[in-house]
């Protein structure tokens, strides 16, 4: 049995049939934008697949794995939102034996995004937010754009991400704010 095949038993077994078929669309939406950009296309599905791996079990994994060096551990409570992008990095790290920094960085950051993200780091973050089965927002336009222009689509990424945490009067994490504004000074520096 191939990695690829284990991990969507381990997904079947924990996940709701809504997030597990939304884990494959990103997987397959990652592939996609790696093959268009020219990066590393099993670390993009890889990434892509194991993104959620947490996201239906994030109490029990807060008592196996240690995140505090995304979320401080008096920060948790804050923060529940994003556990499982940490978490999910340990569930690859510790069940599927994944030690690429790149895959593991992408899964990591798939929700607050981050200062000088890598190219799968990029195209794991916007297929999370764009991919075919997402209904909401400007999804789809994203998912367009994503395959003309990256950077572009991942800004849209964080402006879609920022809008909604206001509407909901949640907390936006400062990682999210930090590197919205880092890609918008790159942009125009690049202009």
């Amino acid at each position: 049995m191939n990695l690829i095949s284990e991990i969507k038993l381990y997904l079947k077994e924990r996940l709701s049939d809504k997030r597990y078929h939304h884990c494959l669309r990103v997987m397959k939406l990652s592939g996609q934008l790696a093959e268009r950009y020219g990066a590393d296309i099993s670390k993009a599905e890889l990434a892509g697949i194991l993104h959620d791996a947490a996201k239906e079990n994030e109490e029990e994994l807060l008592k196996a794995y240690d995140i505090s060096d995304i979320i401080p551990l008096e920060d948790i409570d804050k923060y529940k939102s994003i556990l499982h992008g940490p978490l999910s990095r340990e569930v690859a790290r510790n069940v599927f034996g994944i030690e690429d920094d790149d895959i593991l960085s992408a899964i990591a950051y798939h929700v607050t995004g981050r200062e000088n993200m890598s190219l799968i780091e990029k195209i794991v973050f916007i297929a999370d937010a764009a991919e075919p089965g997402r209904k909401y927002g400007n999804a789809a336009e994203i998912n367009k754009l994503a395959f003309v222009d990256l950077d572009n689509a991942l800004i849209e990424v964080f402006n879609s991400k920022i809008e909604y945490c206001i509407k909901k009067n949640s907390i936006i994490h400062p990682l999210s704010v930090d590197s919205r504004n880092f890609y918008i000074l790159e942009k125009e520096i690049r202009a």
